[in-house]
């Protein structure tokens, strides 16, 4: 049997770090590849305005209102109904659509009322993957209705 000397130690020693040591700069790299590194535009000034968000949030529910988003083809398509499911007609309703993980992919929508509370917007070529909605509906006659946020998470299919 042989004997472990002091070089099979250090070898020993500087393979199991420089092993660390590579594995961390992979992590590194990937790391800064993929995150631009901002999440949310001006973070400072929306919390805030906090609890004017969970206001306005309570404000939202309180109407009633219920949403529903699907992907249909070319077609991005918003259903709004009341509290009573009865279908809301009249809203402008305008958004973006972008990937969750990264800024890079944002698109503007904006949605086109087809009658009985359907609304659609152009998504033609929209890459596969996962795709966050956030768009905002609000009454044509500026009534004293808040504004109605819609989020919702989006799979476009391979």
């Amino acid at each position: 049997m042989k004997q472990i000397t002091g070089k099979h130690v250090l070898f020993i020693l500087f393979a199991f770090f420089g092993v660390m040591l590579a594995v961390n700069g992979v992590f590194v790299y990937f790391a800064t590849a993929t995150f631009s590194g901002v999440s949310t535009e001006d973070a400072y000034r929306k919390g805030l305005h906090y609890n004017e968000t969970i206001a306005a949030f309570q404000v939202q529910q309180a109407t009633g209102w219920h949403s529903a988003v699907s992907l249909d083809g070319p077609a991005l398509r918003l259903e709004m109904q009341d509290a009573s499911g009865r279908p809301i007609d009249g809203l402008m309703i305008e958004g973006t659509l972008e990937r969750p993980a990264t800024n890079q992919e944002v698109r503007t929508l904006t949605f086109h009322g087809a009658g009985n509370g359907l609304y659609s917007a152009d998504v033609a070529n929209l890459a596969n993957g996962q795709w966050q909605l956030q768009a905002e509906a609000r009454a044509v006659d500026a009534s004293q209705i808040p504004p109605y946020k819609v989020t919702a998470r989006i799979w476009q299919k391979p």
